[in-house]
């Protein structure tokens, strides 16, 4: 096993085609990267958070507790952050933090090769996929809202206008 073979191995087990990535990041001195985040716990508070999403006619809002969930889960998914940003201050390598999300364990950095197989080797990281422009996909986005739920709660959407761009 060559050198470079043995550097790049970690990474090489998180990244969805690492060979591509770090060739880009080579030629073009970095490479938008979305990396997913090993954060403790976040099934269970993505559901707590979650629980207070839907609002029926007959169910009143817990503001309270929809905030306390909402909080645990945004500090949680923090605090990982965080400590990969930390790793990766503290060996000196080449990124930027392009985006950091509140309720999602993403993190959107632009890096250098060198930091990709630092971030491949950091137990924190659980994938790296790059980050492009991809076509819109709106086949599921029916179960995904909860659609069907509030049509059986008798919600139809009459007199509304939605228009939702996110590319």
């Amino acid at each position: 096993i060559t050198t470079a073979w043995a550097e790049n191995e970690a990474i090489l087990q998180k990244a969805l085609d690492a060979g591509k990535l770090l060739a880009m990041a080579r030629d073009e001195g970095a490479v938008r990267v979305i990396i997913k985040i090993d954060v403790p716990s976040i099934e269970r508070l993505t559901a707590a958070s979650n629980t207070f999403k839907v609002v029926t006619k007959t169910a009143k809002p817990d503001r309270q507790g929809a905030l306390k969930a909402d909080s645990e889960l945004s500090m949680a998914i923090s605090s990982t952050s965080n400590q990969v940003i930390s790793n990766l201050q503290h060996l000196g390598t080449g990124f930027d933090v392009n985006h950091t999300y509140a309720t999602m364990p993403l993190i959107a950095m632009s890096v250098t090769e060198a930091t990709l197989n630092v971030l491949g080797s950091l137990p924190e990281v659980l994938t790296i996929v790059e980050d492009k422009l991809d076509r819109p996909l709106l086949n599921n986005t029916v179960g995904i809202i909860g659609a069907e739920d509030a049509w059986t709660d008798g919600y139809t959407g009459e007199g509304w206008y939605v228009a939702i761009l996110d590319t």
